[in-house]
């Protein structure tokens, strides 16, 4: 006997919206119960062809063939279609599962809803799985007060309790994997980021002066052809990099023919423009890390940006436009909390104009003064370690299973 207790019994269940932003944090949470946690963990989702792009390559000799009974292994994540109302596994939770967590707000299978709704007794096979709904981040105040409460369903008495990630200790915290640090550190001299990008598939960065290094990655957005057209008239050379999607899309309507990955890079003034393959999520973060300037959206890439250290324009999930400018103002709150006010007014500004408010031909060259000066990368660089002394979302949620487990 080794003295360690067995291993946490959890499944994960999420409802694809955003392809890769709900489908990527899922990932991530999945793989860290795993890997950080010895967790055993299977993840329960309604889109797997949506999931599958964001798993690394498999090693030649195993393939990742659907198994009916027990469905997919990726990194020790067992992966299973959303399931029926008969499935096995999940028509009974109470022997098989100690932890249940549903993922933004998502409804349960209709079997397990049932299973949590019985009191717990003998006859029954003891007490209910703990339910836990991690819900979407987000910098608004009322998060606080709503994190880790509980709510009984009227329909059926079911328990779910609320976990909400977030930018302050009242909150889950974001996700944070352990090996983060040595990852980044790996990248710390410009040498080591320029092939990093390379291998990426980036064109080299012998542009004349030193060009600044640009990701895009968004949603559809009309003001990106506003966008390109500021890079473009950028008083240095810019490099963009743009993985598969929207955006290398965008790219081609700007510049009449659609990108080439195997043709070189689109010019147009200053901007040198690259559409790059499909990034897996460790490959996404890299890029982050070695670029000067990310834009990001929704969720997943949104954490990620934080991590990279550099600065980032966020682009909240497309909702209507009352509630997109609160997410979206709460967290430039707290990014420019103490800035020069020059500094937040251009973040303030840039944001808004690349949602539509504002005109982005006027907010970018503001804005990139200040972004790429040492004095604007050292304020984000403040930002992320002031979220570093934080415990990661993954810690504090299984400290707060621990608590519900024994009250």
């Amino acid at each position: 006997m080794n003295g360690r207790s067995p291993p946490l019994r959890i499944a994960l269940y999420c409802r694809v919206v955003d392809n890769v932003g709900d489908a990527g944090v899922c990932w991530r949470l999945a793989r860290q119960l795993v890997a950080e946690h010895r967790c055993e963990v299977t993840l329960y989702v309604d889109r797997l062809d949506v999931m599958r792009p964001l798993w690394p390559p498999p090693p030649s000799s195993r393939s990742r063939a659907a198994d009916p009974v027990n469905g997919l292994e990726v990194e020790g994540v067992r992966v299973r279609p959303w399931p029926a109302d008969d499935d096995p596994p999940t028509a009974d939770p109470r022997r098989s599962v100690d932890v249940l967590l549903s993922t933004f707000g998502c409804d349960l299978p209709d079997a397990v809803r049932r299973a949590l709704a019985v009191p717990s007794d003998a006859t029954t096979g003891g007490r209910p799985p703990l339910w836990i709904n991690v819900e979407h981040l987000s910098a608004e105040d009322w998060v606080e007060s709503a994190h880790r409460r509980p709510s009984v369903k009227p329909a059926d008495g079911a328990v779910e309790h609320y976990f909400f990630p977030g930018f302050t200790a009242a909150t889950g915290g974001l996700l944070r994997e352990a090996d983060l640090p040595a990852r980044q550190a790996a990248l710390a001299a410009p040498a080591a980021r320029e092939a990093r990008l390379r291998a990426l598939g980036a064109p080299p960065g012998g542009m004349g002066a030193a060009p600044v290094t640009v990701s895009l990655f968004c949603y559809p957005v009309d003001t990106v052809l506003d966008l390109l057209d500021g890079l473009a008239a950028h008083s240095r050379p810019v490099r963009l990099l743009v993985p598969e999607g929207i955006a290398s899309d965008a790219l081609g309507r700007y510049f009449g023919r659609p990108p080439n990955r195997d043709g070189g890079p689109l010019t147009r003034g200053a901007l040198q423009a690259t559409a790059l393959r499909w990034l897996d999520q460790r490959s996404y973060d890299d890029l982050l890390h070695a670029c000067d300037l990310n834009f990001v959206r929704g969720e997943d890439s949104w954490i990620r940006a934080h991590w990279a250290g550099r600065p980032f324009v966020w682009q909240p999930y497309p909702q209507d436009d009352a509630t997109r400018r609160i997410k979206l103002d709460a967290w430039l709150a707290r990014l420019t909390a103490g800035w020069p006010a020059e500094a937040a007014d251009a973040t303030r500004a840039l944001h808004h104009a690349w949602i539509g408010d504002g005109r982005l031909g006027d907010a970018w060259p503001r804005f990139a003064r200040w972004a790429f000066s040492a004095r604007g990368a050292a304020c984000w660089q403040a930002f992320q370690m002031s979220l570093r002394r934080q415990p990661d979302l993954v810690s504090q949620l299984l400290e707060f299973t621990g608590v519900l487990a024994s009250g």
